[in-house]
């Protein structure tokens, strides 16, 4: 028990600086569920709070009543994708991981919300968990007194505020015209990421004349992990799943973003 307390103090002290740890991929709900367009897994319901749970260390079992489910389903022991974790959920009730700025998670307010979640199985310091909303803007959507949510919903990470009836159409039209963007960055796009999916070795080819640029590397819970200056980097060490790689360049206002699969 005691190794185990050290080991996460070491492991917060190295992440207590939050402009690094923390750093988030800012995009809207429109551009992340595009991101998740092919995973049976991602799940977005509106909830309710019933309960939460101190666990280990800084974080809480945060528990929620499924209201409605607008896409997906809730990973149960019958699932054929559950891997087993700590608490279980079922089809009318879902457990969220809820951390602090310390520990780069969300933390929820009692109030009913939207969540838009993929099913990660995964260790959170000490905690195994499946459903980690991020730290980000676009996948949690508290709903207001008056019936509004707030948040980055189209084609730009700017806030907004809009009725939970239009954000509802916009979720079951999956956005419909609102989004702005294609599965990843073509010739016409100024650059291409190769092999892709990709078991380590991942090679970026700019297609246009030679510019400054730089990038980062993001995980599925949109911390920021990495930063790439270089055509070809080595994602080796990283665990399987998706990442997203947002370009700066210089001479282009708009940021070009890109998803990668590490297999």
């Amino acid at each position: 028990m005691f190794q185990r307390i050290l080991l996460s103090i070491l492991f917060l002290s190295c992440i207590i600086q939050p402009t690094k740890a923390c750093s988030c991929f800012e995009t809207s709900y429109c551009t992340y569920i595009d991101f998740y367009t092919d995973d049976p897994t991602l799940l977005i319901f509106k909830g309710s709070y019933l309960q939460s749970v101190q666990l280990d260390g800084l974080n809480k079992a945060v528990q929620f009543k499924v209201e409605k489910i607008y896409r997906g389903e809730v990973v149960t022991p019958s699932s054929p994708f559950y891997e087993g974790e700590q608490v279980t959920n079922t089809d009318s009730t879902v457990w969220l991981l809820e951390g602090s700025d310390v520990s780069c998670l969300r933390t929820f307010s009692q109030s009913d919300a939207i969540f838009i979640i993929p099913y990660k199985p995964g260790q959170f310091f000490s905690e195994e968990f499946s459903y980690v909303p991020s730290i980000c803007n676009h996948d949690y959507f508290p709903i207001s007194e008056e019936k509004t949510i707030t948040g980055s919903i189209g084609n730009s990470s700017e806030s907004m505020t809009i009725p939970v009836s239009d954000f509802e159409n916009i979720i079951l039209q999956d956005c419909g015209d609102l989004i702005d963007i294609d599965d990843g960055l073509t010739k016409s796009n100024c650059l291409n990421l190769y092999p892709n999916p990709t078991n380590g070795i991942l090679n970026i080819e700019f297609f246009q004349e030679s510019k400054e640029w730089s990038a980062d590397i993001y995980n599925y819970l949109g911390q920021r992990i990495s930063k790439i200056t270089k055509n070809t980097i080595d994602i080796n060490e990283y665990e399987n799943g998706m990442y997203i790689i947002v370009f700066s360049i210089e001479g282009v206002k708009e940021k070009k973003i890109k998803k990668v699969i590490k297999v």
